[in-house]
């Protein structure tokens, strides 16, 4: 029986998490201006508190599709509720040009 060879996997797109750790001033601040607590944000997102300090405190990444959830809550985009991640994924895509382009 003959085994297929898989594809060498891609390097992650950004570095590790405990490398780019950096506050997310504006979603606290938004939250705060909307006058609701971590816990209230948790209940009316069915979500944990811890998951709402972690995203605060940038210890970790929205999904895909929380990070929407998270903008529509807010009444902003998703590009200026996480400036962090748009330009990582920016930068990331550029990079995959110039390795396209080679």
């Amino acid at each position: 029986m003959k085994t297929e060879q898989r594809a060498a996997r891609r390097p992650k797109a950004s570095p590790p998490k405990k490398d780019r750790v950096q506050p997310r001033e504006w979603f606290k601040i938004l939250r705060l201006q909307k006058n609701v607590s971590r816990a209230r944000m948790g209940i009316d997102l069915k979500l944990s508190e811890n998951t709402i300090k972690n995203i605060e405190y940038g210890e970790s990444d929205p999904s895909f599709m929380m990070a929407f959830v998270y903008a529509l809550y807010f009444g902003v985009t998703v590009e200026e509720l996480f400036p962090d991640v748009a330009i990582e994924g920016k930068k990331y895509f550029e990079k995959l040009q110039l390795e396209f382009a080679k």
